[in-house]
């Protein structure tokens, strides 16, 4: 099927391509599908018109389209596909619809003019690196249906200053939020079974951190180089935690540890490989804390953790009332 500037396909229901110097587009409405990559690197693309027959947005369709201030999805899209908006450095605002279910990778990263987003309760997944670079993004809630929020997710939102974590999401993955530099709180739900390696690794604002109990593993360098943390809070359910997982967090203050039994807590080092936290070269935190940091321990466990030969490392070790 003919068209003076798309490239489509013969019954004319995928878009394959088209003339990079376009500044408009208006997709005809016997389109479903926007192929992968079909508008990659328009940079002179400022508008587009989607109609409501399309129902996927395929991998890297409007990459690196850098002009691209704004776009409104149709209700028909299910889809957005990986690197949908790689590098769409202009894109201020997006409205993703109810009939959208999951945010492919990359979908938005390096999108460095969005300053919100609206995240549709139908999502259920948010993929790696899916707003990895959003600079402006300040805030955003992440609703109740979403089970899952990938690799580097976050990854370098320095302007995200608060974010809504919902009961409905088991793992924070590995760098989700990694060098959110403005982050100053999060709540972290009770659904949470682990914080992954480099989960809130560089979140130099970060004050105090409450883990609840229902996490089991705290990562390597989950809170590394945290600077403003003064108080965290570690649960008895805690049985892994490792290498580095609050190093060069020279503000804290006071750290709770509730884990009564340290005999099976396990250390897991650089390598990945587990044993157990039973020497005193092991890194969880910084040695400046030692002098300065007060450990507060279960009652009746005191007398463990003077004689334990990471713990005793403190100078100061008292009881939690």
């Amino acid at each position: 099927m003919e068209h003076p500037y798309l490239e489509l396909s013969p019954d004319g229901k995928t878009v394959y391509g088209s003339k990079k110097d376009i500044k408009e587009v208006v997709i005809p409405d016997t389109v479903t599908r926007i192929g992968n990559r079909a508008f990659w690197g328009c940079y002179a693309l400022q508008s587009i018109v989607i109609p409501d027959s399309v129902t996927t947005i395929g991998g890297g369709a409007f990459d690196y389209c850098i002009a691209l201030q704004s776009i409104d999805i149709p209700s028909s899209v299910t889809t957005i596909g990986e690197y949908a908006f790689l590098g769409c450095s202009a894109l201020q605002s997006i409205n993703i619809p109810y009939s959208v279910t999951t945010i492919g990778e990359y979908a938005f990263s390096g999108c460095s003019a969005l300053q919100s987003i609206d995240i549709p309760e139908s999502v259920t997944s948010i993929e790696l690196y899916a707003f990895q670079g959003c600079s402006a993004l300040q805030s955003i809630v992440i609703p109740d249906s979403v089970t899952s929020i990938g690799n580097n997710a976050f990854w370098g939102c320095v302007s995200l200053q608060s974010i809504v974590i919902p009961d409905s999401v088991k793992e924070i993955r590995r760098g989700a939020f990694y060098g959110c530099s403005a982050l100053q709180s999060i709540n972290i739900p009770y659904s949470v079974t682990r914080i992954e390696e480099r989960a809130f690794q560089g979140c130099i604002a970060l004050q105090s951190i409450v883990i609840p109990d229902s996490v089991t593993t705290i990562g390597n360098d989950a809170f590394w180089g945290c600077v403003s943390l003064q108080s965290i809070d570690i649960p008895d359910s805690v049985t892994e935690i490792g290498n580095g997982a609050f190093s060069v967090c020279s503000a804290l203050q006071e750290i709770y540890i509730r884990i009564k039994n340290l005999e099976d807590l396990l250390y897991i080092n650089y390598g990945g490989f587990k044993e157990y936290l039973d020497k005193p070269s092991q890194i969880i935190f910084n040695e400046s804390i030692f002098d300065t940091c007060t450990l507060f321990v279960p009652p009746g466990t005191r007398w463990k953790y003077r004689h334990h030969p990471y713990f005793a490392q403190f100078k100061k070790i008292e009881i939690i009332h």
